[in-house]
C-alpha cells in the first residue's frame, strides 16, 4: 500500500478521533458557519498568495522608468509595481483620514449626549430613594 494512502488513512481516523472528542466534551468554541467561513477565507487567502507569488516570479525582468530631467531607473518590473501599489495605499489611507476623524468626533459628541439627561425634563421620581423610605 503506498505510503500516502497510509498517510490519509491515519489522517482520517485521528479526525475522528477528535470529532468524538469534540463532541463528547460539549459544544464547538464557534458555531460551524462561523468556522466554515474562517476556513474558505483562509483558503482563499493562500490561493490569492500563491496567485500574486506566481505573478512576482514571472514579473522579474528589467524595465526603465524615464523621470523628469532625464532621470532613469532601471529596476524590476514587480518591484516598481510593489512601489506604486504602496503609494496608492498611502494616498488612500490619506484620503479617508479627514472622514473618520470626522465620524470619530461625531461619534463621541454622540455618546457625551446620550450620558447626559435631556436639558429641561424633570428628575425621574418613579423610584424611590433613600431618602424617601423611612422606617
Amino acid at each position: 500500500m503506498p505510503f500516502f494512502f497510509v498517510l490519509a488513512q491515519s489522517l482520517r481516523m485521528s479526525g475522528l478521533r477528535f470529532i468524538s472528542r469534540t463532541i463528547s466534551a460539549g459544544p464547538l468554541p464557534c458555531p460551524p458557519g462561523i468556522l466554515m467561513m474562517k476556513i474558505f477565507v483562509r483558503l482563499i487567502g493562500i490561493a490569492l498568495f500563491i496567485v500574486f507569488f506566481d505573478f512576482a516570479l514571472k514579473n522579474t525582468d528589467e524595465v526603465v522608468l524615464r523621470l523628469f530631467w532625464n532621470a532613469e531607473a532601471s529596476t524590476p518590473l514587480i518591484l516598481l509595481l510593489l512601489v506604486f501599489l504602496v503609494c496608492g495605499v498611502i494616498i488612500g489611507v490619506l484620503a479617508m483620514t479627514a472622514t473618520v476623524l470626522r465620524y470619530r468626533r461625531e461619534l463621541g459628541r454622540l455618546r457625551t449626549e446620550a450620558k447626559q439627561p435631556p436639558a429641561g425634563s424633570a428628575p425621574d421620581h418613579s423610584h424611590p430613594t433613600a431618602a424617601d423610605v423611612r422606617t
